[in-house]
């Protein structure tokens, strides 16, 4: 070992690299979401939900003969489409997440990215280790 472990062999100029593309990529993703609009209609189209990451609920338009069945039968209708509006966004969101980031399917997965984390935390501990190790015999050498 050259004393500074995995720490001598990172190229800086690469990872500074990756890091700016990352950044690019997250910047066009954010705004792609950002355009996103989450529709649903009832099945008669008398109750109509618009949904979008920025506003959440961006309208909802409800004809007058949805009121015929009730209050009750209405209020179900209206979050059943509010839901739906929802996921139909959600679906877009994850869509273009995949566009953008075609080779990090596993990000959209907590387990998968709790494990990666996991995986760089413990990459950074050992680097950590080595440098604090390496740290520690220059003190000894200059007698601190």
């Amino acid at each position: 070992m050259n004393g500074f472990g995995d720490f001598a062999n990172i190229d800086v100029d690469k990872v500074l690299r990756e890091a700016q593309g990352q950044q690019a990529r997250i910047q066009q993703m954010q705004e792609r979401i950002a355009e996103l609009v989450g529709r649903a209609s009832d099945e008669s189209g008398l109750v109509t939900a618009t949904f979008t990451a920025a506003e959440g609920l961006a309208d909802l338009e409800i004809k007058p003969r949805a009121l015929a069945p009730g209050s009750q039968e209405l209020a179900k209708t209206i979050k059943q489409v509010i839901q739906e509006a929802s996921a139909d966004l959600q679906a877009q969101m994850r869509a273009v997440m995949r566009e953008v980031f075609p080779d990090h399917e596993s990000a959209l997965d907590k387990d998968a990215a709790i494990a990666k984390a996991q995986e760089a935390k413990d990459a950074f501990d050992r680097v950590m280790t080595d440098a604090m190790g390496e740290l520690e015999q220059i003190r000894k050498r200059l007698g601190l």
